[in-house]
């Protein structure tokens, strides 16, 4: 899937996204409003990884496990009032720093269980 047609699938869920500010300054926002630990962790390390733009393999492994821990903990959760908040933060950023997935293939079929596409949040 190109990163567009992905962009444009979530913003059909997540609503419309303030292009104003930088992709940054807004995954710095969600980063320090987020009380989810696991969630935290993966926008620290994202943040991280984004800010200085060069891939580091450690880094991008760091990312790599970050990003499993929250497709995990996507995988064991239900779409219901509680944990909605964390669908929709996780999407936010996946659309903000799409080149970041490294498991599309993961968090597509996790989508597509859930037809979140299909529902707003």
């Amino acid at each position: 899937m190109k990163t567009q047609d992905l962009q444009n699938r979530l913003l059909k869920v997540i609503g419309p996204i303030d292009s104003e500010q930088p992709p940054l300054v807004q995954l710095d926002k969600i980063k320090k409003e987020e009380t989810d630990e696991i969630l935290k962790h993966y926008f620290s390390v994202l943040y991280k990884e984004a800010e200085i733009m060069c891939p580091d393999i450690d880094k991008l492994n760091e990312l790599a496990e970050a990003e499993h821990d929250v497709l995990c903990r996507l995988i064991q959760i239900y779409l219901n009032d509680e944990t909605k908040p964390f669908f929709k933060r996780y999407l936010i950023v996946v659309y903000l720093f799409p080149e970041y997935v490294m498991d599309m293939k993961l968090l597509l079929s996790i989508l597509n269980y859930y037809n979140i596409f299909n529902k707003k949040l």
